[in-house]
């Protein structure tokens, strides 16, 4: 059985990724807040200043791409203490 995943997407505005909740803004893509592409494209589209790219086309080094992988499980792990 073949799963595919749709690329999540960050977005970007005059050089910078969104924080995490929209607050704010950094400068590295790894500390930015991930989208759904629809979502992303959808919010780019009204805002012509903003872009919608997918962190496929961000994260190219396997080194990065670790270091969003332990981002992403760091977030789940807060979000399931949360929960409890």
């Amino acid at each position: 059985m073949k799963i595919t995943m749709k690329p999540l997407y960050v977005l970007k505005k005059n050089g910078m990724y969104y924080a995490h909740n929209n607050c704010g803004y950094v400068n590295r893509v790894i500390n930015a807040e991930i989208y759904d592409e629809d979502y992303a494209k959808k919010y780019a589209e009204g805002h012509e200043e903003i872009q919608a790219i997918p962190i496929t086309e961000l994260l190219t080094g396997a080194q990065e791409v670790q270091e969003y992988i332990d981002r992403l499980c760091k977030m789940r792990n807060l979000m399931e203490q949360i929960a409890n």
